[in-house]
Order: structure tokens, then sequence, then C-alpha cells
């Protein structure tokens, strides 16, 4: 039994534009609180001093933002597993996971966990595969990684919903709940997730044409033929993170974002509605 993508898709276009304020305003408040904090904090100046010391403040403040970012999208999770509940969630949702946010950060560190335990197992074969070309060999391994690194991430998609569900049970409870859920259900996942493909493709466009103009509007002609192929690579970097491909890039591709992030929330959080009641409905009568 499969699901109705269409049907499932058209809900979560009617539960996304219900609550109040509009999914933009909270879609963009979990943007600013993200990728907007991210770029602030890239501005602060590194302190003077050791290239180790630059690079233990840089790397915590990675490590930091990481955890940060994990916990606010658990906050967006919510919004958008209330959302399709019909729930009318504000933008508080986004601070929510603050409030669990060791269970947040321990259910992603058992996934990441799993994740890695099949790059480990992946390069295992590598043994089993020197006598084939080289090119032969990197490309069936990559394959091999990309095809078992997407199901391990589709067998525990739904932890985040069941962790805010139950958030008492803890984040092994989630994670071992979801790959229950998902079993014999990754392709049916799979596909809804490919149908956004077109969105995503569009989106990349955008960026492409944003980025395109911002090199041409600089001069990329007169840079490749004056220039040195090691001070070209300087000039194209300073150029895709200068502030005008950065301003046109997000005039471009916000109002996209703004629509299409909380319609894939929303849409997963419907799966896991839908998947949630067929266990239901099979479970056993006492």
């Amino acid at each position: 039994m499969g699901i109705d993508r269409r049907g499932l898709k058209r809900q979560a276009r009617e539960d996304m534009g219900l609550p109040s304020p509009n999914f933009r305003v909270v879609t963009l408040l979990y943007i600013l609180m993200t990728a907007g904090v991210s770029i602030l904090c890239s501005l602060i100046p590194l302190p003077a001093g050791s290239e180790y010391g630059a690079s233990s403040v840089t790397m915590f403040l990675s490590l930091l933002l990481a955890l940060y970012g994990t916990v606010v999208a658990f906050g967006y999770t919510l919004w958008a597993l209330w959302a399709s509940r019909r729930l009318n969630p504000g933008p508080g949702a986004l601070i929510q996971g603050f409030s669990v946010a060791g269970r947040v950060i321990l259910m992603r560190l058992f996934i990441l966990v799993r994740l890695l335990g099949v790059c480990l197992i992946v390069s295992l074969l590598v043994p089993l595969t020197l006598m084939a070309p080289p090119f032969l060999t990197t490309t069936i391994l990559l394959l091999v990684l990309a095809a078992a690194l997407l199901t391990v991430s589709l067998r525990y998609a739904l932890a985040p919903y069941l962790l805010a569900d139950r958030p008492d049970d803890g984040a092994g409870a989630a994670v071992r709940r979801s790959a229950q859920l998902m079993q014999g259900w990754k392709w049916e996942l799979f596909k809804l997730e490919l149908s956004f493909w077109g969105w995503v493709l569009l989106r990349w466009l955008l960026m492409a044409a944003a980025y395109g103009f911002t090199f041409w509007y600089s001069g990329l002609s007169q840079a490749i033929a004056t220039l040195e192929s090691a001070d070209l690579a300087v000039w194209i970097y300073l150029v895709a993170n200068s502030l005008m491909a950065f301003a046109l890039s997000t005039a471009l591709t916000l109002p996209l974002d703004l629509w299409l992030t909380p319609y894939q929330e929303v849409s997963r959080a419907r799966f896991y509605g839908f998947r949630l009641q067929a266990q239901q409905a099979s479970a056993p009568q006492l």
C-alpha cells in the first residue's frame, strides 16, 4: 500500500496556510535565526595572535553554530508538525526545541554514528575493488556509499517527529521507533522527496543566474584574459563571496525559499502522521 502523494501535498499546502502569523513570517524568522546568525558570526573578527588560537576559535564557533542550528531546526519541525495537525502554531515554536536541546542533540548524534558506521562498512569494500580500473572503482564506491547513506537517512527521517510527540521517551527511543515506522516505507518517502526536485532545480537555476550575472558584471572575461590561474582562483573566490553575489542570490531565491521550505516540512509531517495512523490501525485490539 502506498500513499497518495498529490493528496498529501495538497493537504500540506492547506495546512501551512492556516496558522497565524503567515508561514512566510515564521520561515523568514527561521532563516534569520539560522543563516542570519551564521552570517553575523562570520563577521566577528578573530583574535590577534597565533594561527592555532584563531583556528580554535573558528572551530568552537562552528561547533556552537551547528548545535544551535540543530535545535532551531527541531523547533521548525515542531511548527510543521503542529501546522499539519492544524493547531495554529506561532513563531514561539522555533524556540521550543531549547527545552529538550540535550535530547535533540543526542538524537542527531545517534543518527550520525549510524551514518559513520555505514561509511566505515563501505570503506571495507576498497580492498575488494583494487583489481578493477581506478575510475570504475571510485564510481562504484561512490554509488554504493550514496545509496547506503540515503537508506540510513530515510530510515531515521521520522525520529524528530517521534521525539516531538514523546520527548520523555528519550532520543534513543525516537531513533528506534523511526526505524520501525520506516520499515518497508523508505521508497515512499524517497518518492515524496523526489517530487520536490523540480522546485529544487528551479532554485539552483536562480542561484546560477545570480552568480552568473555577478561574474559577468564584475568582468569575468577580462579576468580570464589577464590573470594567472592562481590569481584568477582568488578573484573568483572574492567575487563569489561578495556582497553583490549574496544580495542578488538572496533576492532571487528568498521568495521561493519562504514557500518551498514550509511546503516540504509540512509534507514530511503529513507523511509521519499517515504512518502513525497506519501503525495504530494495524495494532492488535486489546
